[in-house]
């Protein structure tokens, strides 16, 4: 299993209790909360719920890049597409 690209995971649409975001979305709605409320922000319950990663997971197991197993892979699948979000023009 090759690796996809950090702009090919930040594309990925995933269906949340909120609604549907890209993870790009996602990713940038979660910054804007621990920059609201650092000191209050709760990074199990982030959106009041604990399994908040596999709204993560679920679009790239869907697009075959990692299996339910390999969440380690997940991991780090979002942790290069974040660090990519660094390098995105504005």
């Amino acid at each position: 299993m090759s690796d996809p690209t950090p702009a090919q995971i930040l594309a990925l649409t995933m269906e949340t209790e909120q609604g549907v975001f890209t993870i790009r979305e996602r990713l940038t709605d979660l910054l804007a909360i621990v920059w609201a409320d650092p000191m209050g922000f709760d990074g199990k319950r982030p959106w009041g719920f604990s399994t908040w990663r596999w709204d993560f997971y679920n679009p790239m197991i869907a697009a075959g890049f990692m299996t339910e197993d390999e969440r380690e892979r997940g991991d780090h699948l979002i942790t290069e597409a974040i660090k990519a979000l660094a390098h995105e023009e504005a």
